[in-house]
């Protein structure tokens, strides 16, 4: 019985640990950029010289995207090289 609950103790344990939020890990090692609605805009429609890059597939990037934004596919085995 012991063996029983130890080892449903053990699996709980793993379930939550699973669960942890790990987005402010990313965030702060700095991968990510938070940016804001008003960022977005200012981006799209600004003056200000910004390459935005539409990272779905070229079948969607086809069928609709924004005036210069460049396609980068995520899937793509080079998407990491291409990103940078």
């Amino acid at each position: 019985m012991k063996k029983i609950l130890l080892l449903i103790s053990l699996v709980v344990l793993f379930a939550f640990q699973s669960c942890k939020d790990h987005s402010k890990e990313v965030v702060a090692k700095g991968e990510i950029e938070l940016i804001s609605p008003q960022q977005v805009y200012d981006a799209v429609y600004g003056e200000d010289t910004v390459q935005l890059v539409d990272v779905r597939t070229p079948k969607e990037y086809k069928k609709s995207h924004l005036k210069g934004a460049q396609n980068i596919c995520v899937t793509s085995d080079d998407f990491k090289k291409r990103k940078s």
